[in-house]
């Protein structure tokens, strides 16, 4: 697998609301990255990880045995989700998230800021 570009990026969902992101990985002359065999994570942090000593302090995290789908994993393509459940226990606020991506090497492959709005509509 080539080294991939990392980019920083703003995402956004609704409280209790599934959310999705269609996601390419990407090395750094722009060519779409092979993933296939990779595992990746997806974690959230409600502050920089410089604190943070495992995984474990995360206040959630997905992977792609659960909440990754390699879409087309020879072109670098997955959509990470997040369920109802999920983005229910998130509280309305910013929160830091990233990307990496576990193969022969370890990367991280985008990073950010994960904004959370309240719902309006509440229906049962």
């Amino acid at each position: 697998m080539s080294v991939p570009t990392l980019t920083t990026t703003v995402l956004e969902c609704t409280r209790s609301d599934t959310a999705m992101w269609d996601v390419v990985v990407t090395d750094y002359a722009g060519a779409a990255a092979n993933i296939t065999g990779a595992t990746s994570y997806f974690t959230i942090r409600k502050t920089s990880a410089a604190n943070q000593t495992a995984d474990s302090d995360a206040i959630l995290q997905v992977s792609s045995s659960s909440g990754i789908t390699y879409t087309a994993p020879a072109t670098g393509r997955m959509r990470i989700t997040l369920t109802a459940a999920q983005t229910r226990l998130l509280s309305v606020r910013s929160y830091f998230w990233d990307l990496q991506i576990k193969s022969t090497n370890t990367f991280t492959a985008a990073k950010g800021v994960l904004l959370v709005t309240n719902e309006q509509t509440r229906t049962t």
